[in-house]
């Protein structure tokens, strides 16, 4: 139970980071 609970949070984690890094490119690019 807390592995699973450990591997979404890296998840949610990672997909954020990706968004943020994805938006401020958007921002640099325009």
């Amino acid at each position: 139970m807390t592995t699973s609970l450990a591997v979404l949070f890296l998840i949610f984690h990672s997909l954020a980071y990706n968004s943020i890094n994805f938006s401020s490119k958007l921002n640099q690019t325009i």
